[in-house]
């Protein structure tokens, strides 16, 4: 017999049936409920989470901190009591806020605010639905009453995580 090189038909099958197997379990990584790709969406949400609550905590700190400012120039900088008094509380929160990139409703951006003068109570949001949390309709939001002292931040709340 002469000496003949190459390869045989069965060394073909078992090399094609160990890439699919390799290749069953690389998809299986990649796609499954503890897969790179779901776990990088998981990190993902994550960090707009993290974001949205840092983002709306600054704004609340900032408000906070003009009011603290001016309170230690003005004589007649208090807190917010309904709509008469000779301070400017509403116009230096509408300026700080806008600064800050917050709209005053969520169609004029993915964070906003609301002042209830009535209450005092500042409320500052986010909502994009490009952007969206989780699987909730709901804003991320957080409080601060502007209407007594100490000016106390209420946590940034949201229905679903």
């Amino acid at each position: 017999m002469k000496n003949q090189n190459g390869i045989t038909l069965i060394a073909l099958v078992i090399t094609i049936i160990v890439l699919l197997i390799l290749a069953g379990v690389s998809i299986a990584m990649l796609t499954g409920d503890n897969g790179i790709l779901s776990n990088a969406q998981k990190a993902g949400d994550d960090t707009l989470k993290a974001e949205v609550k840092e983002r709306l905590q600054l704004a609340l700190n900032d408000v906070k901190t003009e009011i603290y400012a001016n309170q230690a120039d003005k004589n007649s900088y208090k807190p917010l009591e309904g709509t008469s008094g000779s301070y400017t509380l509403e116009a230096d929160i509408t300026k700080v806020l806008t600064n800050n990139d917050f709209g005053t409703s969520n169609t004029s951006g993915e964070y906003y605010y609301k002042l209830d003068t009535s209450t005092g109570i500042l409320t500052v949001s986010y909502f994009n639905e490009t952007k969206e949390i989780g699987n909730s309709t709901t804003p991320a939001s957080a409080t601060i009453d502007l209407s007594k002292t100490p000016y106390t931040i209420t946590p940034v709340t949201r229905n679903n995580n």
